[in-house]
């Protein structure tokens, strides 16, 4: 009889607090993953890590086996046990009231916490070295090794070979294949970044130079406009639009927070400030920091300049640090900056403006991005990130006048769980297509139209916002009218997270994207889509280049912002490289207030249900872009708006609430401050039902989970998804509550891991669950518990757990009923079988525990 309980395994779900598990965990330290020795003629391929240009038609050739491959980043695999763990403890630190709250890490102490083994560390070390490699170092967090050797090297060692690549005309370097490592090394080795020198996309939109006058204290801009007048958008007008005065006059400027900014270009310390001086900005330290050999003011340093003079301009106190790094063939520099500024922890903010989509990537790129703003996130740093300009079609060339081509995609720098996505907006005016005098009427209501000496302020009142979009705006500049050619993208970009997991193309590129990064716990609230995704972006701040009169005036060049002759000249730009820089500004006067905030989106979304006047909700147009017929997800447009009769990608338009044109919209920056600290939260009880509590895998389950409690009606969406180490895999079902009550059917719940999220826009909140009851049929009889106490305000009833459970190490499956700051989590433990009683996985079958009534 016994034997035939023993032909099921069985899966107990046991509800405990966050906290509890990473403290449990993290102080493990469960020994070496390599069990065996290294055979190097056993062999496993690290798949969709080939750049999607490295094609045959470019191929040049393998280039020497002396050629240098340097600063590469070997990626490495936590213990799922230690990757449960930093998840419970990142969902800790963010949740007002736990125990862990704010108690952010060092860099060094996220290593030991969740780092891989010691002694994995010294063997992967010592691999390499056998191989002829050079190891530079280690990261802190014990994410990468760094290692540098030839191409013969990286061929004898991982199987891919370095190839030269023509694409339209220009010289590329990549490898041509996906890398292979032995075996025995795979439950330690995630990948290696990037193999090429494809750069990334910087996310700035120059429209030129413009000249002050000082006589008629007017801008002329050296470019011809569609519209006058020239209306830059300086730092005082940026105060006027996102409400930043009251704070300053109370002090609130940035003063004692470091922004970090992660650049590919050295900057020009008397430029700045010449900026600061021409604008009216007190001096501020500037602190350039690099990794490697100075990369110099390259073709970047307008990009480098934008980050820096915004992000100062908005917060004129606090201190700015630019992390640069020089490329390699094989390396991007800003992955060499980014996990600089991160294991340095100087600074608590970070600001991004450069991007590749997440199919470009690949798996090790994607991996790489998630785990080094995972880290930020848990050490207290906030990182802002573009989230692109090219609408929604993120693996298209906006710099180039021609239609998307690729279909819908987003930025693998912007679109993991631990980053803030920052889009772009831009002024939206009534009169778009009007005459002149109507327009300049209505520039009247909003702008002083009388050329003043700068530093001057010239805006009068916030002025209303609309997603940029060059195209299909509602633009002075157009009319609102798309007249191709040429051809356009323009736009800021959003979309939903698709490709971050692909399966692998014969040329070691993602043939196609299986899956996006699961929807975080945080995102949620009215308007955001319930497909089980992360979704960009987070928020939007000004990013336009003219299509409504206005850009950012800025200075990057010799003898800008100085006056020469009479006149000073100025740089006009935009781009959502703009809109990052600004928002690290703003978020620096929070850190002023609060101090470190980590991943500010547990507080972005929740501010957005219980206090939306923080937010410009952008309810009109959209970031649609047209696309070429017959590409991915094109269609011709029927819809009766300046879109209709143009093959477009027909995403995103603008709504109430979050969209993925705009986000939550933009900021009131003096109410984001006063209302930071002010979140509240109710009580809820949760019960979960199974319609089976054992079954065999496969098997149609009815789940129903009720939830109740104080402050109304819980409402929003319960969502089931998979846990696996990376977490890019789709959700298993979606619930949404009716009246407090979520119904599905669900056949497809998995023999490892599963995370269940609940979303309430209406009455966030902790939560308050009875007691379990653990009956084990391993067993045959009800083991002993163990009462926990939870880490929740108002405290909650305790949890009561079984030791036995406790002591089984398995993988978990995670029930994370999301009240917007509460977490209670659901843990599996696969119950302890003999060897030679484990089931098939065609006969694996799951038990449920559910709370007591």
């Amino acid at each position: 009889m016994m034997h035939r309980n023993f032909h099921r395994a069985f899966l107990c779900l046991v509800l405990v607090s966050a906290f509890t598990g990473s403290l449990v965990l993290a102080q493990n330290h469960p020994g070496s993953r390599i069990t065996g020795p290294i055979d190097e003629r056993v062999r496993v391929t690290l798949k969709g890590n080939v750049h999607p240009l490295a094609q045959l038609r470019y191929d040049q050739g393998a280039v020497l086996d002396s050629f240098p491959v340097q600063r590469m980043f070997l990626v490495l695999r936590r213990p799922p046990e230690r990757e449960d763990a930093l998840r419970q403890f990142l969902e800790e630190a963010h949740t007002l009231g736990g125990t862990s709250y704010h108690k952010w890490l060092k860099p060094e102490q996220f290593g030991e916490l969740y780092g891989p083994d010691d002694s994995e560390m010294t063997t992967v070390i010592a691999w390499l070295q056998r191989h002829g490699f050079s190891v530079a170092h280690v990261t802190k967090s014990k994410t990468a090794v760094e290692f540098s050797g030839t191409a013969g090297q990286l061929r004898e060692t991982f199987g891919t070979e370095i190839h030269t690549y023509l694409v339209d005309g220009e010289e590329h370097h990549a490898n041509d294949r996906d890398p292979q490592i032995p075996d025995a090394l795979a439950p330690v080795i995630a990948g290696i970044t990037p193999m090429n020198d494809f750069p990334a996309k910087s996310y700035t939109k120059v429209l030129g130079q413009a000249s002050f006058q000082a006589e008629t204290h007017a801008i002329t801009p050296q470019w011809t406009l569609n519209t006058q007048p020239l209306l830059a958008l300086g730092p005082s007008d940026f105060a006027v639009q996102y409400d930043l005065n009251p704070l300053y006059t109370a002090g609130v400027n940035g003063n004692g927070v470091t922004i970090g900014i992660i650049s590919l270009s050295n900057v020009d310390p008397t430029i700045v400030a010449a900026y600061r001086t021409l604008f009216g900005l007190p001096a501020g330290p500037l602190n350039v920091i690099i990794d490697g050999s100075d990369p110099g003011q390259n073709g970047a340093v307008v990009e480098a300049h934008l980050d820096v003079e915004i992000a100062g301009s908005v917060a004129p106190g606090a201190a700015i640090n630019l992390y640069a790094a020089t490329g390699t063939t094989v390396q991007n520099g800003l992955v060499l900056a980014a996990q600089r500024a991160v294991d340095d922890d100087q600074a608590t903010i970070l600001s991004t403006s450069y991007g590749i989509c997440e199919q470009s990537l690949g798996s090790a790129g994607n991996q790489f991005w998630a785990n080094v703003w995972e880290q930020a996130a848990a050490q207290g740093q906030t990182s802002f990130v573009s989230s692109g300009d090219g609408g929604p079609a993120g693996c298209d060339d906006f710099n180039q006048p021609q239609a998307a081509q690729h279909g819908l995609a987003v930025s693998g720098f912007s679109s993991t769980p631990w980053n803030i996505a920052v889009g772009g907006t831009d002024f939206f005016y009534t009169s778009y297509n009007g005459n002149a005098a109507s327009q300049n009427s209505e520039l009247a209501i909003y702008w002083n139209l009388t050329p003043a000496k700068l530093p001057s302020t010239s805006l009068l009142k916030p002025i209303p916002e609309q997603p940029w979009n060059r195209p299909f705006g509602l633009n002075l500049s157009t009319s609102g009218v798309y007249d191709p050619p040429p051809a356009t993208i323009v736009a800021g970009s959003g979309g939903a997270s698709s490709c971050a997991s692909g399966t692998g193309a014969p040329h070691g590129s993602f043939a196609s994207c299986t899956a996006g990064y699961p929807k975080p716990s945080w995102q949620t609230g009215e308007g955001v889509p319930a497909d089980g995704v992360r979704d960009l972006p987070d928020i939007s701040l000004f990013a336009a280049a003219g299509e409504n009169n206005s850009a950012y005036p800025i200075c990057a060049f010799p003898n800008e912002c100085t006056q020469v002759n009479g006149g000073t000249a100025l740089l006009l730009a935009g781009g959502t490289s703009a809109s990052s820089p600004a928002m690290a500004g703003i978020m620096a006067l929070v850190n002023q207030k609060f101090g470190a905030q980590g991943q500010a989106n547990f507080v972005l979304y929740p501010l957005a249900a219980q206090h939306p006047t923080v937010f410009h909700d952008v309810t009109v147009d959209s970031n649609n872009v047209p696309c070429q017929q017959n590409s991915p997800s094109c269609t011709l447009s029927t819809l009766k708006d300046n879109t209709l009769g143009f093959f477009t990608l027909g995403q995103f338009y603008a709504a109430a609430g979050y969209d993925q044109a705009t986000g939550l919209g933009s900021i009131d920056a003096n109410l984001l401050v006063k209302y930071w600290n002010s979140l509240t939260f109710t009580s809820t009880n949760t019960t979960l039902n199974l319609s089976q509590t054992s079954f065999s895998h496969g098997t149609p389950i009815n789940v129903t989970v009720t939830v109740s409690g104080n402050g109304g009606t819980p409402s929003g969406n319960i969502a089931l998804v998979t846990t696996a180490s990376p977490s890019m895999n789709k959700g298993l079902s979606e619930l949404t509550l009716q009246s407090g009550t979520a119904s599905a059917t669900v056949n497809n719940f998995p023999g490892g891991n599963i995370k269940s999220r609940r979303d309430m826009p209406e009455t966030p909140s902790s939560h308050l669950v009875s007691p379990v009851l653990l009956q084990s049929t391993f067993l045959r009889k009800i083991v002993p518990f163990r009462c926990l106490e939870t880490r929740s305000t108002p405290p909650a009833t305790p949890f009561c757990l079984s030791p036995t459970a406790l002591a089984i190490p398995t993988a978990h499956l995670l029930l994370s009923m999301h009240s917007r700051r509460e977490l209670a989590l659901l843990r599996v433990h696969w119950m302890a079988f003999p060897p030679e009683l484990q089931p098939s996985p065609t006969r694996r079958a799951l038990a449920l525990l559910v709370p007591r009534a």
